[in-house]
């Protein structure tokens, strides 16, 4: 069987062997591998060969099967030592877990006690300005304000009043009295908020100053109404945490036209991410191990590029929802022309550069030449798919955002639905290449563009938006190309720290082996499918959310956010439940090699604490998006990703040297810091302003 034996405790390693050969006689392009669990080594008891040329990194399975096609088989050590490494791994993967648990529950905790702690701030500064008010009311009654001035650079309000006096025939106040006699007082009255709040809370608080220095002899009626528009509640009318919950679970109308409206999105995208995680099913069952590598790899890297094109098309639910709003057809299709000009255009530099790099890059991943060329093929034509893909995610875009989303659904489900029965019923009759499964996919990709194309002129659904989408002014909307490239960039550039957060953590796999740089690929397509149903209820409460704001019902709009989390919530809830509970038996449905399964089942759990966590984070990214700070969205997710994903992977992958579990435990730390960092922005909102700020944009033909 074998001559070697390789001594030491701790981490374990795969040794491949070929099944049933007896001969010693390894073939390296065999895909029937066995595993065995090996401690790791110090030397190797055999004088004839050195071990210095054998692969230090975990899993580092080609290496591996190099080293037995030099040096022959090797004997595996006694059964308890084996047993021992993996209890240990084991052992360290619940500790990891459960300190991972521990962490994301702490920085929750601290994103309550920030939520609180703004929140009383602010009704501590409301019941101050209350206090300015009510005390100029009690000292000015009896005098006429002359004029009110608002200082911006000192953040106070300068009032000037007359005294009244009433003549000794009776009448008028102030008749008889030279005006150059009549006292004039300055009050001066601090507000902190004012400069942050902005004009529109200068306007208000003029507003109830001006109804203080009318009000009278009626001080009661002035005070109830200051009270009423300020809206601050004292300590009793306040609503507990359990009150403001049960009014958070309520469903009322708007969640229920969320839902109804979100139910075309996530049947599209759990259709999308069931057929891609199938896909992965057939290749790396019916067609090979090696194609499964190259696939993965692939992806991930055309993914990534791909997403400074992405943050283009969907930027379309945030600028043409007020647009609709307010019946601007003519701003609506100049967007969706801009649209599908950008993505394409920027779809040309991408593939000049994969077309020169992707050898290299899948050789730096540790890929054999035959998987690099397998590779490389797939790749080109994954690259013309993306262009003409951008096109087709303009227009469903503008069809979501008109209310023709659930034909929009039907479209894609039938394509991503013939891809895939297409793509099995080839595997299953025959051993198809990677290169003929990319040209079915492309196929079918640009036969329902035309389809589509060819619906949309029959039913006339794009009519009143054809003079935007094909004149001439768009390109001369300098101000709407500039808001449609900002938008896009910041969500381009969120959507590239989430991806470039993977393909850092790619690297870090790197080290440990190819095996992990495939698992952490597959991992990548399960977290994608997962990752598309949050994206479909985020999108569809976007939509709404920004159509609310447009229509100036603020309170509508922020408990819609409120409830869409909640839903949401649930929804990852179930999702992870199921992930943490049947994380054994997954990695087997998807390839029949061991080492890979081994890999996946051991960080199944994580993937299930971090679906949940992303999830809440992209709901809140969603939110943001709507209110039109996709910016401070980007910003949270760049500290999350640069200050504390990065740097923990880092740490565990090449300091602790962990296996594939650490850095995706640091995944779901980043992951959950963002989405607390998103979080308080979202809860400390002033929705008022972004209403106003929404409409002001959208009327000025700015949004």
């Amino acid at each position: 069987m074998a001559n070697k034996v390789y001594n030491n405790g701790g981490d374990y390693v795969y040794d491949y062997y070929a099944a049933g050969n007896q001969n010693g006689d390894h073939d390296i392009h065999d895909h029937d591998f066995r595993t065995r669990v090996y401690p790791p080594f110090n030397q190797v008891q055999d004088d004839d060969h050195s071990n210095d040329d054998f692969p230090r990194a975990v899993h580092d399975t080609e290496m591996i099967r190099n080293y037995y096609t030099r040096s022959g088989t090797a004997q595996a050590p006694s059964s308890s030592s084996g047993t021992e490494s993996a209890n240990d791994a084991n052992d360290a993967n619940a500790y990891l877990f459960v300190t991972t648990v521990f962490v994301c529950i702490c920085i929750n905790i601290l994103l309550c006690c920030m939520v609180s702690w703004t929140r009383r701030n602010t009704r501590r500064q409301h019941r101050k300005r209350q206090a300015h008010l009510n005390s100029v009311e009690a000292t000015l009654q009896g005098w006429t304000l002359m004029f009110a001035r608002y200082d911006n650079d000192e953040d106070r309000v300068r009032l000037n009043y007359n005294e009244d006096h009433d003549s000794e025939t009776g009448g008028e106040a102030g008749e008889g009295i030279p005006p150059e006699k009549t006292p004039s007082y300055e009050v001066v009255l601090k507000f902190p908020l004012l400069r942050r709040r902005g004009s529109t809370r200068k306007q208000n608080i003029m507003k109830h100053l001006q109804v203080v220095c009318n009000s009278g002899n009626e001080p009661n009626a002035s005070n109830n109404h200051l009270r009423k528009s300020d809206g601050v509640k004292t300590s009793r009318e306040r609503d507990t945490v359990w009150d403001t919950l049960k009014e958070i679970a309520h469903w009322d109308k708007d969640i229920d036209d969320t839902v109804a409206l979100g139910l075309p999105f996530i049947a599209r995208a759990g259709v999308t991410g069931l057929t891609n995680t199938l896909t992965l099913i057939v290749i790396g069952k019916l067609v090979g191990i090696q194609e499964l590598s190259a696939y993965v790899v692939v992806r991930f890297l055309i993914e990534f590029a791909g997403k400074m094109v992405a943050g283009i098309h969907e930027s379309l639910a945030t600028l043409c929802g007020p647009a609709v709003v307010n019946e601007d057809h003519e701003l609506v299709g100049q967007y969706v022309q801009l649209s599908i000009v950008f993505c394409f255009s920027l779809t040309l530099p991408i593939f000049i550069f994969w077309y020169c790099c992707m050898s290299s890059a899948l050789r730096w991943f540790g890929l054999d030449d035959e998987t690099v060329a397998t590779g490389f093929g797939f790749a080109m034509i994954l690259l013309i798919d993306m262009a003409f893909r951008g096109i087709q995610e303009s227009l469903h875009a503008l069809l979501d955002i008109i209310g023709y989303q659930s034909y929009s659904t039907i479209i894609i489900v039938l394509e991503k639905s013939c891809t895939f029965m297409i793509t099995l019923a080839v595997a299953m009759f025959s051993k198809p290449s990677l290169q003929g499964i990319g040209i079915i996919q492309f196929f079918f990709g640009a036969t329902f563009l035309v389809i589509n194309c060819y619906i949309i002129s029959l039913k006339d659904y794009f009519e009143p938006y054809l003079s935007g989408m094909l004149g001439k002014e768009a390109l001369r909307n300098t101000e709407a190309a500039k808001l449609l490239l900002k938008t896009g960039f910041h969500l381009s550039f969120g959507y590239m720290l989430i991806e470039g957060e993977w393909g850092i953590l790619a690297v870090f796999a790197r080290f440990l082996g190819p095996a992990s740089v495939v698992a952490w690929g597959i991992l990548g397509e399960l977290w994608d499918g997962m990752e598309l149903l949050t994206e479909a209820l985020g999108d569809a409460a976007e939509v709404r959310c920004s159509h609310l704001l447009g229509s100036r019902e603020s309170e509508r709009a922020k408990m819609l956010s409120y409830r869409t989390l909640y839903v949401g919530c649930m929804l990852a809830g179930s999702v992870s439940t199921f992930v943490f509970f049947a994380g054994s038996y997954i990695p087997k449905w998807i390839t029949n090699d061991e080492v890979l399964q081994a890999i996946l089942a051991s960080i199944m759990p994580f993937f299930a604490l971090g679906n949940l966590t992303l999830t809440f984070g992209q709901l809140c990214w969603a939110m943001l998006g709507a209110q039109g700070r996709n910016w401070l969205a980007t910003a949270t997710a760049f500290f999350g990703t640069g200050f504390v994903c990065i740097p923990l992977a880092a740490f565990f992958s090449l300091a602790v040297q962990f296996p594939l579990s650490g850095q995706t435990s640091a995944m779901v730390i980043g992951y959950v810091t963002s989405g607390s960092l998103q979080a308080y922005l979202l809860y400390t909102s002033d929705w008022e302003s972004i209403s106003n700020r929404v409409m002001h944009r959208t009327v000025n033909n700015v949004a």
